[in-house]
């Protein structure tokens, strides 16, 4: 699906009442778009923190007498090209980018699980942070690869002042586009709401279908797991 499509979807569905009194067929979203891109993100990023939709793979290069890595995009690259501060492989098609939501499992170069936050492996992983991970130092020269396994969020969408979105592909499944236009028509609702008990009460209706569209999605078997998480949503809060 491209941008321009989902833009229409919401506009003509769940954003019609917002523009009751204009012709749909000349709203472009010119002056919400920015808000429009960022709630979107926000939705992503909710939808995919609640159900794993996608799953990557990056390989730790342990550096000798280092124990915290921070599993950052200036540490993505060539670990082998002779800078020892990139130990994050980043040669693949699809390198880190900032994207991890939550690890998943981590496994030493000849299969063996190494465990993350296990208090019975006090030797393995710890996660101190999201984004740093502290393994035991190394006491002998040799590179001790690790591959983790993460959770992970879609490409930020990211559109400059003159946006096209006619050729602005969208990479995050189809089946997810109805619950992410309910978000970010809750939010949308909720941010002109001011006073209006008309627009706070759409804006609680779209968040409760959202919420019921999350279930729906887990309940179909969509997603690889059926995992529901606590929203960004609770107690109408926004990201």
């Amino acid at each position: 699906m491209y941008l321009q499509t989902f833009l229409d979807d919401l506009i003509y569905d769940e954003l019609s009442d917002l523009y009751a009194s204009t012709n749909l067929s000349s709203v472009t979203l010119t002056d919400d778009h920015n808000k429009v891109f960022s709630l979107m993100n926000s939705g992503i990023l909710d939808i995919c923190s609640r159900i794993k939709l996608k799953e990557k793979e990056c390989d730790l290069y342990q550096r000798e007498n280092k124990s915290l890595y921070y599993m950052r995009i200036p540490h993505v690259g060539d670990p082998n090209a002779g800078d020892e501060e990139i130990y994050i492989d980043g040669t693949g098609e699809d390198p880190p980018n900032g994207d991890i939501i939550r690890w998943l499992e981590a496994f030493d170069a000849d299969g063996n699980e190494v465990f993350i936050n296990s208090p019975g492996h006090p030797y393995d992983i710890f996660t101190p942070q999201l984004d740093v991970i502290k393994i035991t130092q190394q006491e002998d020269t040799d590179v001790r690869i690790i591959s983790l396994v993460y959770q992970a969020n879609y490409p930020k969408i990211i559109i400059d002042d003159d946006p096209d979105p006619d050729i602005y592909e969208l990479l995050f499944p189809s089946f997810i586009n109805k619950a992410l236009r309910l978000y970010v028509a809750a939010a949308m609702y909720s941010g002109k709401g001011g006073k209006s008990t008309e627009k706070r009460s759409m804006a609680d209706k779209y968040l409760y279908q959202y919420e019921s569209e999350i279930l729906k999605i887990i309940s179909l078997g969509l997603a690889p797991d059926k995992e529901n998480e606590n929203s960004s949503f609770e107690n109408n809060g926004w990201v």
